[in-house]
C-alpha cells in the first residue's frame, strides 16, 4: 500500500472527525487548519501558510510564507510537500477543509486548481472531503464506484466537455452521451453497492453528497 497524506486547509469547518477513521502517513496544516489540528490534539509533519490571521503552531517542519503571493497557501503546501515524494509511493491525497463555508472565491480556487498542468500527475490521487461531501477527480477511462452509504447523492461534473458518458447500475442511467460543455448531472443514486462510469474524453469531477 502507498502512502496517504492529508492536507487540512483553512475552511472554518473540517471535519477533523474523518481523520479518526483512517490511517495516515503524513499531516500538513496549511494556515489555519494547522492551527485547528493542533488545537484538535493532532500532531503536524508540517504547518505551512502566511499565518497572517493566526498564530503557527507547533510542528515538526514549518513554512511561514509570504502575505502576497501568487500561490494560495494550499496550493504552495501541496506542490512543497508532494513533490519531495515519489509519485509512485503516493496513494492518496486527502484534502481535509478546502470546501465548506468561508470565502466563495476560495472554493472555486479549490476546484479549479486541477486545471493547473503542475497537479496533473496527482489528479486522481486527490480526494477532498468534507462534511457529507466526498469528491475525487477522473481522467478518461471506466471505473467502479462503491457506495459511501451516509451519503445519498451521486454527482458527475464535466470539468471540461465529455465525451460518451456512461452511467451503468445508477438511478438514472447514459449511454455514451456527449456533452459539449461543462455539465453538472447532479443528485444520481446508487441503485446497489456499486456502479460503474465511462468516458472517452474530458475530466470528470465526482461527488458523494448527503444533506446536512
Amino acid at each position: 500500500m502507498g502512502k496517504k497524506i492529508v492536507f487540512c486547509a483553512g475552511a472554518p469547518d473540517p471535519d477533523l472527525a474523518y481523520l479518526k477513521t483512517i490511517s495516515y502517513d503524513m499531516l500538513i496544516g496549511v494556515d489555519a487548519g494547522a492551527k485547528r489540528l493542533v488545537d484538535a490534539g493532532y500532531v503536524l509533519d508540517w504547518a505551512i501558510g502566511d499565518f497572517d490571521s493566526v498564530e503557527k503552531p507547533d510542528s515538526k517542519e514549518s513554512i511561514v510564507l509570504p502575505c502576497e503571493k501568487d500561490d494560495t497557501d494550499l496550493q504552495y503546501a501541496l506542490m512543497h510537500v508532494l513533490s519531495q515524494e515519489n509519485d509512485d509511493d503516493i496513494e492518496e491525497i486527502i484534502i481535509l477543509g478546502s470546501l465548506s463555508g468561508g470565502r466563495i472565491d476560495h472554493l472555486i480556487c479549490n476546484l479549479w486548481f486541477v486545471y493547473q498542468s503542475r497537479f496533473q500527475k496527482w489528479l486522481t490521487k486527490f480526494r477532498l472531503i468534507e462534511k457529507g461531501n466526498t469528491i475525487r477527480f477522473y481522467e478518461p477511462g471506466e471505473y467502479t464506484l462503491t457506495h459511501d452509504k451516509t451519503k445519498k447523492y451521486l454527482s458527475f461534473i464535466g470539468m471540461t466537455p465529455l465525451k460518451a458518458l456512461s452511467l451503468i447500475n445508477a438511478k438514472y442511467p447514459l449511454n455514451k452521451a456527449n456533452y459539449e460543455y461543462p455539465v453538472s448531472l447532479i443528485s444520481n443514486e446508487f441503485l446497489t453497492d456499486t456502479m460503474t462510469f465511462s468516458f472517452e474524453k474530458g475530466l470528470m469531477c465526482v461527488m458523494q453528497t448527503a444533506d446536512k
